[in-house]
């Protein structure tokens, strides 16, 4: 059913498509950086709430918006993979359920992103913290009502900064010290 959408690409191909969002995301940097350029607004969401229940309504927003092509891109630097995900909302039924539960999005989940052909939206995904940030570009392109609301900056704080127990060996403890500033204390500082 969604094979019609995975386009055969190679690497000079992928980072051509990415040429076209440039302006907006800076290719090379990976969540925690900030990944956005020029933004009107930021979500960040559970990648997989946002796949399960938000990703339908943004879809059919940017399609009463009058955009119709959707690109999914896996990693810019990822030199084995070589397909790209297109598809356009008025003309191919894709079931990303079944993606997802089929492992096909592994590549794209891994640090790639998706975006509307526009660039109104461009969303960049990070598997390893089941994470995804939605950058918003236009600011005609109004979005509001997500059947899961994105994480505020405290609930965000709740859910992923580690407070180490007493009875902790001094490696391990370090090691959440070490996760709490690269990571966590980085993405809230770059997103909220």
């Amino acid at each position: 059913m969604n094979n019609h959408i995975f386009k055969d690409g190679n690497v000079k191909h992928i980072k051509k498509l990415y040429r076209n969002i440039q302006d907006k995301v800076n290719n090379k940097s990976e969540i925690p950086e900030q990944v956005f350029y020029h933004l009107i607004k930021v979500y960040v969401f559970d990648l997989t709430d946002f796949l399960e229940e938000n990703l339908q309504y943004l879809l059919e927003l940017t399609e009463k918006a009058g955009t119709n092509e959707i690109q999914m891109l896996p990693n810019y630097n990822n030199k084995y993979y070589k397909k790209y995900i297109q598809f356009n909302l008025k003309q191919d039924e894709v079931n990303f359920q079944e993606l997802w539960d089929e492992d096909e999005l592994f590549y794209f989940l891994e640090e790639g992103c998706m975006f509307d052909i526009n660039a109104n939206w461009i969303a960049k995904f990070n598997l390893e913290e089941y994470l995804l940030v939605l950058g918003v570009f236009n600011e005609k392109f109004v979005l509001s009502d997500f059947p899961k609301p994105p994480y505020t900056k405290e609930l965000f704080l709740e859910e992923y900064i580690m407070i180490p127990v007493d009875d902790l060996d001094k490696k391990t403890k370090k090691s959440i010290e070490h996760y709490n500033q690269k990571f966590v204390k980085a993405f809230s500082e770059n997103y909220f």
